[in-house]
């Protein structure tokens, strides 16, 4: 919500506080959408190397898993990537 501005204003930093609370809190998606967030700079300064952190945090997880969590993310966040 906070990333798009569907329902709530659009506050970047307000998705990357909570997208990195469900990814220290063991929620799959968000490992993949926090490294990106921290590659990016998107909510906070960008960290390269939190960024390679989290995605390899990822890396160690079943793939398939990850793979349907970050589809139904990105599906609900209106992302076609």
């Amino acid at each position: 919500m906070y990333s798009t501005g569907n329902i709530v204003p659009k506050d970047d930093t307000e998705a990357f506080r909570l997208t990195k609370l469900a990814a220290e809190g063991g929620y799959v998606c968000g490992y993949q959408l926090l490294a990106e967030m921290y590659e990016g700079g998107k909510g906070t300064d960008a960290d390269k190397e939190q960024a390679k952190y989290w995605a390899g945090k990822c890396q160690t997880t079943e793939s398939d898993q990850v793979d349907g969590s970050i589809k139904k993310v990105k599906r609900l966040f209106g992302r076609k990537d």
